[in-house]
């Protein structure tokens, strides 16, 4: 590797060498190397020979600088042809796009037409005047470092855009951004996780959500071509309901909002695709309507328990529940498990959606020692939580096995969940729909009254046992207790 500074006259300190043209010289043959080098002779460069277009390139990582142009002269000294280094320089990423400045001692039209053709930007014929040669190198370093500038405002601009765009993570609706070819460009994170995605999305499941949006993407397109926004006017939206299947080939109702993205020229840039699951709605909406129904039956047991501890409505009766729990304590903690559940979902038929399946299994003649009053509550508490999380179209198992000696008697209750999309994490709604309702209350609130597995838990405790569950990933929560055996 050789390095040349050939300067004439006295060198002026104050310039930069970003200032002075930094040119890579491809060795040339012997007879030209002097020829060459004279051109350099009358006015200042940063230039260094090289023997190739690998060293070019280690040079430009070395030095942490690129070169303003190439020169490359038709025969080099290892009697290599020019035009073959040329097309080699273009291949690589370092030095693809610098100007290319190519020296050939032929006229031969398809030698320079050759020269040009694999990459060449200006192609000289040797010899020639170290003035214009001058003026060709200067209009080349010009461009180099134009396109330089241009390459910086770009990577800048597009920064910020990537900056904005990664905002979008944090929005709970997924979505998915497509160009005008209806292409896809971009999807948040919630429409990854919607649509199973990895997080770096691979070409094939590109090809998968462009054919899964694409239908919807024309429509909308056919929809909305000739309703342009004007100025301070809101782009066109496209509403689709539809069912969407994710990369495992579980699909899931969707509503999917569609809108076109223009540029401030009214050209179509492309299209923005948001995604709602439904089956979160579903979810909610049915525990909502399972709570109004709970709701008319809780006031109704209430009326039937307030005749058993008040001969009349007459009276004001004070602490109604404070009345009821030592008619509840009455009974012996010996408890028949086959006709408690029974009447327990004679009762919650009133409660739970007909699009939830419920499976009772349990051996006849089972006891337990428990107050039936209680088990009546505790199971009630584990089997409405159960149903909430099975939602819409979910299916709930209540297994309880016989007495095993040494357990007691084990109670499974499994909600298996229809909903095929993960829930969002640490997401308040998502919480709402699992039954996680505390989320956000106060103290003084949630201290009222336990809730759910809670409540189900401070039954339990009393009969010292314990409420385990387990949610997992496939959509299901298992909820067991063993309770005390009776064998009386």
């Amino acid at each position: 590797m050789e390095y040349f500074r050939l300067t004439l006259g006295q060198v002026i300190i104050n310039k930069t060498m970003t200032e002075i043209p930094r040119i890579a010289i491809f060795k040339p043959e012997p007879k030209e190397e002097e020829k060459l080098l004279k051109l350099f002779e009358k006015h200042e460069y940063s230039i260094r020979m090289v023997p190739d277009a690998a060293e070019a390139e280690a040079l430009v990582r070395e030095e942490d600088a690129p070169f303003d142009v190439l020169l490359i002269p038709l025969r080099l000294f290892d009697r290599s042809s020019g035009i073959s280094v040329c097309l080699q320089a273009k291949s690589m990423e370092t030095l693809a796009s610098t100007p290319v400045l190519g020296v050939s001692m032929s006229t031969e039209k398809p030698v320079i037409q050759a020269f040009y053709e694999v990459g060449a930007d200006i192609v000289l014929i040797s010899p020639t005047d170290a003035d214009l040669f001058r003026f060709q190198i200067l209009a080349m370093t010009r461009q180099r470092r134009a396109y330089d500038e241009q390459i910086r405002v770009k990577q800048e601009s597009s920064g910020f855009s990537r900056s904005i765009i990664s905002a979008f993570n944090i929005v709970r609706e997924g979505l998915l951004i497509f160009n005008s070819n209806f292409e896809y460009s971009f999807g948040n994170a919630s429409s990854r996780m919607l649509l199973g995605l990895d997080q770096h999305t691979s070409a094939e499941q590109i090809l998968a959500v462009e054919k899964l949006f694409r239908q919807l993407l024309v429509q909308h397109h056919k929809n909305t071509r000739t309703r342009k926004p004007g100025p301070g006017q809101d782009h066109p939206i496209s509403q689709f309901e539809t069912s969407l299947t994710r990369v495992d080939r579980r699909a899931f109702r969707a509503n999917v909002r569609i809108s076109s993205l223009y540029a401030t020229d009214n050209h179509l840039m492309g299209y923005t695709v948001s995604v709602t699951d439904l089956s979160e709605l579903d979810q909610l909406s049915n525990s909502l309507l399972q709570s109004q129904r709970t709701r008319s039956l809780c006031l109704l047991a209430a009326s039937a328990s307030t005749k058993l501890i008040s001969s009349s409505f007459d009276n004001i009766t004070l602490s109604p529940l404070n009345k009821l729990t030592p008619l509840l304590e009455q009974n012996e903690k010996k408890a028949l498990i086959s006709p408690i559940l029974t009447t327990l979902m004679e009762y919650l038929d009133l409660v739970i959606s007909t699009d939830t399946r419920v499976k009772v299994k349990s051996k006849e003649e089972t006891m337990v020692a428990l107050r039936p009053t209680d088990l009546f509550q505790l199971f009630g508490h584990i089997i409405l939580d159960a149903v909430q999380f099975a939602g819409k179209a979910g299916e709930v198992m209540i297994d309880v096995s016989g007495s095993i000696p040494g357990e007691g008697v084990t109670a499974l209750i499994t909600g298996q969940s229809r909903k095929v999309t993960p829930f969002i994490p640490n997401d308040y709604l998502a919480n709402l729909i699992q039954g996680d309702i505390t989320a956000g209350s106060t103290s003084e609130e949630s201290a009222k009254m336990n809730i759910g597995l809670a409540a189900a838990q401070e039954i339990a405790a009393q009969y010292r046992t314990t409420v385990e569950y387990q949610t997992t990933s496939e959509g299901k929560r298992k909820v067991r207790v063993k309770l005390p055996p009776c064998y009386k």
